[in-house]
């Protein structure tokens, strides 16, 4: 998740940076160089979030867990109530914007979709749990 102050300036936060090593991610460092302030921090913990968040006019919300990991658990939390947290947050510290990335698995049916758009229906089989949690993550209303 970045945190957009305004246009020049970025503060970061990547819950899953640590688990791979901080300084192995080129991104990170390329960002780390630029100027880019990284917090390491909890989804789960308002305590944690709201100071990060507070001055923010956009934030982007990226992080999930990678959809090959296999913790149901972790999607879950990370995905929906990581996102309701996010979410909430937000609007508590008086963000302007959010992002939301999601996936496009989440309207993936097993067929090749051409031409899509914003207003397909979600998949009625997800193909993973990873998907269902991306998709419980879209439907988020707080």
């Amino acid at each position: 998740m970045y945190f957009c102050v305004d246009w020049r300036f970025i503060k970061g936060q990547d819950t899953f940076m640590p688990q791979i090593g901080h300084w192995e991610c080129k991104e990170a460092v390329y960002l780390y160089k630029a100027g880019v302030i990284f917090f390491f921090l909890s989804l789960f913990a308002f305590q944690d979030l709201y100071p990060a968040l507070k001055g923010v006019s956009t934030v982007f919300h990226c992080a999930s867990p990678p959809p090959f990991n296999n913790n149901k658990e972790l999607f879950y939390r990370v995905n929906y109530i990581g996102t309701k947290n996010v979410i909430e947050t937000c609007k508590e510290a008086g963000v302007q914007k959010l992002i939301l990335t999601s996936s496009a698995s989440v309207i993936f049916e097993g067929v090749d979709i051409k031409n899509g758009t914003e207003d397909l229906p979600y998949a009625t089989k997800p193909i993973d749990y990873y998907t269902e949690t991306k998709i419980l993550q879209e439907r988020v209303r707080t």
